[in-house]
């Protein structure tokens, strides 16, 4: 009987400890495309419809980290241009720069998160977040248009996203 009584409290606890991937991108996103962008990369993880917060919170640091990586391989590969000024070239080293540190330091905070080291995981976090903006900045800081613009506007609110479900986890 104790069982029972044990195992249906769990039951009615159940839906209010595992939020869904919509309920948990509604709570930690400000507008409707953030929203979206935060429903389409998570769902396209196995797992991602049954992991709880935490769950949720290392799979979307691992998506920023993978952007991440995307950003820096992008301007690597731009970086080979042959007709490159030399204030653009600048540029693109800058976001190289940022992004290489950037997801290597997002690696070492997944590992926190999975281990509960919740608060560090979030430091790491904060520490990143910068990156795109850095990027952005470097093109403007040399008054040359940026070639990575959608990709730092994407890994902006992607960021932001994973930084907000990592944050929900010190509630």
């Amino acid at each position: 009987m104790k069982a029972f009584a044990l195992l249906s409290t769990l039951l009615l606890l159940l839906p209010f400890s595992i939020a869904s991937l919509e309920e948990t991108c509604r709570n930690v996103t400000g507008s409707e495309e953030s929203y979206n962008l935060c429903v389409t990369s998570l769902q396209v993880v196995p797992g991602s419809r049954t992991a709880d917060t935490k769950g949720l919170a290392v799979i979307a640091t691992q998506l920023l980290e993978a952007n991440y990586t995307q950003n820096l391989d992008k301007a690597k590969e731009l970086l080979k241009g042959k007709s490159l000024t030399p204030s653009i070239t600048k540029a693109l080293g800058v976001c190289s720069n940022v992004y290489e540190s950037a997801s290597k330091r997002l690696q070492i905070g997944i590992n926190k998160l999975k281990s509960g080291n919740i608060a560090e995981a979030v430091e790491d976090m904060r520490a990143v977040a910068g990156a795109p903006n850095d990027c952005e900045s470097a093109f403007h800081d040399v008054n040359e248009k940026s070639l990575l613009s959608k990709e730092n506007v994407d890994a902006f609110t992607l960021g932001n996203v994973a930084f907000a479900i990592v944050a929900l986890l010190q509630k």
